[in-house]
C-alpha cells in the first residue's frame, strides 16, 4: 500500500457520497414513485456498509493529501456533479414532482386500503352486535375486546407517521379483523 491516490479515486468515498445522497433524499420523500422511501434507505445503507468493509479490507492505495491544485480539480468536478444533477431536476421537477405524485397515489392506496378493513370489520361488527346479547359473557366479552383491537389498530393506521409505521399497522388491522370475524362468527 505504497501508491497514493486522489481522494475522488476513492471507490470508498464515492460509496459513502452514495449513501449520503440516499440519506438525504430519503427523508425529504425525493426517492422516485413506487419505493418505500424507509425501506430503501435501510437496504442502501446495508448495502453501502458491506461494500465499505470489503473495499477498505481489499484497498490497493492510500489516499494522498490534496495540494491547492488538486483541491481546485475535486472542487470543479463536484461543481459539474452538482450542475448535473441539479439542473434537470430544476428544469422539469425531477424527482420531486415524480414523488409528490407518488406520494399522492400512495397516500391514497393506503387510505382505501385502510378504509376496506375497516367496512369489512363494520360489516362483521354489525353483524355481532345482533347476536351479542344472545352469548355467553366470557364470549361477549372476548368479541368486544378483539374489536377494540381492530378499532386500536385502525386508529394506529391513520395517524402513522411514517410509511413503514402506517404499513405494519395495516397488517395488525388486517389480522385484527380477521381475527374479530373469526372470534364472532362473522
Amino acid at each position: 500500500m505504497f501508491d497514493t491516490k486522489t481522494w475522488w479515486q476513492s471507490r470508498t468515498i464515492w460509496l459513502q457520497l452514495v449513501a449520503v445522497l440516499f440519506a438525504v433524499l430519503g427523508p425529504l420523500g425525493l426517492l422516485p414513485h413506487g419505493l418505500d422511501q424507509e425501506d430503501v434507505i435501510s437496504i442502501i445503507m446495508a448495502i453501502v456498509g458491506i461494500v465499505t468493509i470489503v473495499l477498505r479490507v481489499c484497498q490497493t492505495h492510500a489516499i494522498a493529501k490534496p495540494t491547492a491544485g488538486v483541491v481546485a480539480d475535486a472542487a470543479g468536478k463536484i461543481l459539474a456533479i452538482g450542475v448535473s444533477i441539479a439542473l434537470p431536476v430544476t428544469m422539469f421537477g425531477g424527482l420531486s414532482a415524480c414523488a409528490t405524485t407518488g406520494s399522492l397515489t400512495s397516500t391514497t392506496a393506503t387510505l382505501e386500503r385502510i378504509d376496506a378493513i375497516a367496512d369489512r370489520y363494520a360489516s362483521a361488527k354489525a353483524f355481532a352486535d345482533i347476536f351479542l346479547p344472545f352469548v355467553s359473557p366470557d364470549r361477549a366479552t372476548s368479541i368486544r375486546l378483539a374489536g377494540a383491537l381492530v378499532d386500536r389498530a385502525l386508529a394506529a393506521a391513520r395517524a402513522a407517521a411514517t410509511t413503514a409505521q402506517r404499513e405494519a399497522a395495516i397488517r395488525e388491522a388486517a389480522t385484527a379483523a380477521a381475527n374479530f370475524r373469526t372470534i364472532a362468527g362473522a
